[in-house]
């Protein structure tokens, strides 16, 4: 059983347009192979079979990078996926996980659950040199610049593109970059790498996004670029290393296994998970918790000891109490926590909270009544606005680049909802953003 308890799972959320080549690029890093220009990168890496023939990603899917001594892990033979990714957690030093996100505007909310509810440390976003900045692209670094997550920007497919258009393309990036109050930086070679690394975490208002320029077939840059990963670290990761914290875990999906049972994952936030201790899971819709017992813990395919604050990990569960009801996968849900201090846990389960928002953009006024789509870490769910007040506390309605004080109601039942959590609404593509203030309890 490896001991994975000092290190962190650094996550980078991969966001591009349908026709940027991010699924190929995400392949060729993760796979160390060339692309063969018809897409021979991108089966590896796609999920379904629709995805295949449409070329649009239609999920969330993730991929382990390995490093060590500075030498990217390739494994050598084609294999299970859970076997490929043991093997390359077991012998890497450094870790990072590609998330590759939807790039279809229809798609967009499993891309916000993405970078909300995985809490990437941070983003790239990937440009096809021949199609410039999309509609799309500006929506991507514009959900990154509200979630305050660092991003880089990757220029695919330099090979097939006429120097002009590239030039165009190049300049269109300076100017969204100039816009979203990030400086430009090209990184052209190993040496730049560094430095690279270092200046996209500087301060978030007028940091650095370093561009990359790659070709996928050819595999110009693609040296540089997997340098660059090599050297970046969860140096803007802020977790509590404190094993007697109460334990509190975001989760992200529910999986039914076979000849296992209920397994659940998810990103731990504070405190320490072992083999048999009892928590509980919730809430449901009505607001109560469950309590369950772990059977065992497994992070990157990998059984584990323990799991601890800033990792992300897999749990099978077990029923616990007198009744020892059967568990069901439907008993479980997206956005729900796992914590080990009931107290904790109900103090934040919530129907009504209060947020500063900003509203981005909307074509009319935003009043009581109206109910958009929030995403609140992995919490996605309608909302209905109760109350709207300026700086002074007086009532008013919202409109484009209005900043103002929200009270909202959840249409669908309890959430885990704390204050400071960032969050976006929408309605379609995404018409705000905000932080939440405080909670309301239903007493």
């Amino acid at each position: 059983m490896e001991d994975f308890s000092e290190t962190q799972d650094f996550k980078i959320a991969t966001l591009g347009n349908v026709d940027s080549g991010k699924s190929t690029l995400v392949g060729c890093l993760a796979k160390g192979l060339l692309d063969d220009g018809n897409g021979k990168a991108r089966a590896t890496v796609l999920k379904f079979a629709h995805e295949r023939v449409r070329g649009q990603t239609s999920a969330a899917t993730t991929q382990l990078i390995g490093y060590r001594n500075g030498e990217q892990i390739i494994s050598g033979k084609k294999q299970l996926r859970n076997k490929e990714t043991h093997d390359i957690a077991v012998k890497a030093t450094h870790r990072l996980t590609l998330v590759d996100l939807c790039g279809h505007e229809k798609y967009l909310k499993t891309t916000i659950y993405g970078l909300t509810g995985l809490k990437p440390d941070c983003a790239l976003v990937v440009v096809g040199a021949e199609r410039g900045i999309q509609k799309m692209t500006r929506e991507h670094i514009g959900l990154c610049c509200a979630l305050r997550i660092p991003f880089f920007i990757v220029t695919t497919k330099i090979d097939s593109c006429p120097q002009q258009i590239f030039k165009e393309t190049q300049m269109k990036i300076k100017r969204i970059l100039k816009r979203a109050g990030r400086k430009y930086f090209l990184a052209q070679d190993v040496q730049h790498c560094e430095e690279a690394a270092n200046c996209m975490f500087g301060s978030i208002e007028g940091s650095f996004a370093p561009v990359f320029e790659v070709s996928c077939v050819t595999g110009q840059g693609l040296d540089v670029l997997k340098q660059f990963l090599g050297q970046v670290v969860s140096r803007n990761v802020k977790v509590i290393q404190d094993s007697s914290a109460d334990v509190l875990m975001r989760l992200e999906d529910v999986y039914n296994v076979e000849g296992i049972g209920i397994v659940l994952s998810g990103s731990l936030i504070t405190g320490e998970i072992q083999a048999g201790q009892h928590l509980f899971v919730g809430p449901s819709k009505i607001g109560d918790f469950r309590e369950i017992a772990v059977r065992s813990i497994y992070r990157q395919c990998v059984p584990s000891a323990v799991a601890c604050a800033g990792q992300h990990c897999t749990i099978g569960i077990k029923p616990t109490g007198r009744g020892k009801e059967n568990l069901k996968k439907d008993m479980f849900r997206k956005g729900s926590v796992l914590v080990s201090g009931i107290d904790l846990a109900l103090a934040h389960t919530v129907m009504e909270f209060e947020a500063d928002i900003r509203v981005l953009h909307h074509s009319t006024t935003i009043e009581v009544g109206y109910t958009p789509m929030l995403h609140i870490g992995s919490v996605r769910q309608s909302a209905r606005v109760l109350h709207i007040a300026d700086s002074d506390g007086e009532a008013v309605v919202a409109r484009t680049g209005s900043q103002v004080t929200v009270r909202f109601r959840f249409v669908g039942g309890f959430e885990f909802v704390q204050p400071e959590t960032k969050l976006i609404f929408r309605e379609g593509n995404a018409k705000g953003c905000g932080t939440v203030l405080r909670v309301f309890r239903d007493d």
